[in-house]
């Protein structure tokens, strides 16, 4: 079996073909496996499988966070998809009255392309307010070789436009990814390039990112991840910033063995962090995850439990 972070692989021995992904999921393979599950303080998830109603499609998200100041929030999401036209709505309400809806629509008027309008308001309560509001168009564009997007926050005061785009040959993937001011002093305030490569049962990334411009607050990143065999995956993360005599070099390994019924995860880098996850299914419809994330230089510890219930 082989996990991809390059793209979607659909094979007819003996040939393969890879589809792009888009910039942001080059690497989710590895990234996944070493961040997701090990937050630093606690956090509740609630989620609903997909119930349809006729031609609609129904679920929902609830989820509550404690902050390191000791405050919790919450908030509560519902999707409506529209399985024949292929339009989605997704609303979010926060306990703080921050509000957020998405409208999407996919392969309308060009094949291969997805919409998306996402409104955002600090306060419900005050969204006749333009200062309050957010308004943000996005695209995102796929086929046999290529995996687009662009952005722009519409009602920002100082709009920019984030393009980035992504593409193939055999076994390897490139993209680039860049943040662009729009106005009259119009400039590229971030800028990244990112290359991976698909083996057989295991993926490697490079990616260099500019913080402003083209050479200005250079990183670079590298990514490693590894299925061994139908129950153990490993990874390993290198990022380093360049030109900061004070920047330490950051290395990060981490493994997860999944069991019949549970996995376990753990991470472990050189800033000091440690971090465990075990997740374990109840049931069909459910499955509860405990994480814990370590600060060994100041023996500060924060845990996690997160439930999913699929009904």
């Amino acid at each position: 079996e082989i996990l991809l972070v390059t793209g979607v692989q659909t094979c007819a021995l003996p040939i393969c073909f890879i589809m792009p992904t888009f910039y942001k999921d080059i690497g989710k393979n590895g990234k996944d496996l070493l961040n997701k599950d090990f937050p630093q303080n606690f956090d509740l998830v609630v989620e609903t499988s997909p119930q349809k109603e006729g031609d609609v499609t129904i679920d929902a998200k609830l989820e509550a966070k404690r902050a390191n100041d000791g405050s919790v929030s919450g908030s509560i999401k519902e999707t409506f998809k529209h399985t024949s036209s292929g339009a989605t709505l997704a609303a979010t309400i926060f306990t703080s009255k921050k509000l957020e809806l998405e409208l999407s629509a996919k392969d309308k008027g060009v094949q291969g392309l997805k919409s998306k309008l996402k409104v955002t308001t600090a306060e419900f309560d005050r969204i006749k307010e333009k200062e309050q509001n957010s308004v943000r168009v996005e695209f995102e564009y796929t086929n046999d070789r290529v995996a687009a997007t662009l952005g722009v926050d519409v009602l920002d005061q100082k709009p920019a436009a984030k393009v980035s785009a992504v593409t193939n040959k055999d076994n390897w993937t490139a993209g680039v990814d860049g943040t662009y001011s729009l106005g009259q002093n119009g400039e590229l305030s971030k800028f990244g390039v990112i290359v991976g490569y698909l083996g057989v049962g295991w993926e490697a990334t490079l990616n260099r990112l500019a913080g402003k411009g083209f050479n200005q607050d250079v990183s670079y990143a590298a990514t490693l991840y590894q299925k061994i065999d139908a129950n153990l995956q490993l990874a390993a993360a290198f990022d380093v910033q360049t030109g900061d005599d004070k920047a330490n070099p950051n290395l990060k390994i981490g493994g997860k063995y999944q069991g019949l019924d549970s996995d376990v995860k753990a991470t472990i880098g050189t800033n000091g962090r440690v971090g465990v996850a075990y997740t374990q299914t109840v049931n069909y419809f459910s499955k509860v995850t405990l994480g814990l994330d370590v600060n060994t230089a100041d023996t500060k510890e924060i845990g996690r439990a997160s439930c999913r219930e699929r009904v």
